[in-house]
């Protein structure tokens, strides 16, 4: 009896802890368009992650120009410089930097710092920019947002019902073993 009034305390605390936010990362999904000088049309799309406790953006996974956006550069604020991984050949030395090196880097200035998209569950692209090296052209944002990648609700529930379930097996296999032993 001892025996079952401890698994349904474990269920129950199961089921509580699971109501938590256990996650420490929230992912927004971005979105937005830019233009060049033709008046061509990019989309931006892809992923932000911001670490909740700290409020600084841990991962970027952009898309843009049909290039892959991922190493972060610098974050200051509502500033986040991006570069791609993409190395342009072809470039000599004198063009360029030390700090862009040869990959291009996208600038973007949001409408808060990533405290602000946490407690909004997003936030607004205010202006973005990229010099294209391959290209030789300069590209600007038209609009853009990222928002909150919500959490299905049903998750949790699956979660500790999947748990609560792995404990009781374990249980019946120790009583079993016990039953076997005695």
């Amino acid at each position: 009896m001892l025996r079952l009034k401890c698994l349904v305390a474990a269920c129950v605390l199961a089921v509580s802890v699971g109501q938590v936010k256990a996650n420490t990362f929230t992912t927004f999904d971005a979105s937005g368009s830019f233009t060049d000088v033709f008046h061509d049309s990019f989309p931006l799309s892809g992923s932000i992650t911001v670490y909740d406790t700290s409020a600084v953006v841990s991962d970027v996974s952009l898309f843009l120009v049909g290039e892959p956006w991922t190493t972060i550069v610098g974050q200051s604020g509502s500033n986040l410089s991006i570069q791609t991984p993409i190395f342009n050949v072809g470039f000599s030395s004198s063009n360029c930097t030390t700090t862009n090196g040869c990959h291009d880097t996208l600038n973007l200035l949001f409408s808060g710092d990533p405290s602000i998209w946490l407690a909004n569950n997003g936030a607004s692209i205010l202006s973005g920019s990229a010099f294209l090296q391959d290209a030789g052209l300069s590209i600007h944002l038209v609009s853009g947002e990222i928002s909150a990648t919500p959490l299905p609700a049903a998750l949790l529930l699956f979660a500790s019902g999947l748990g609560g379930l792995g404990l009781f097996g374990w249980w019946r296999k120790r009583k079993a073993a016990a039953m076997a032993a005695a």
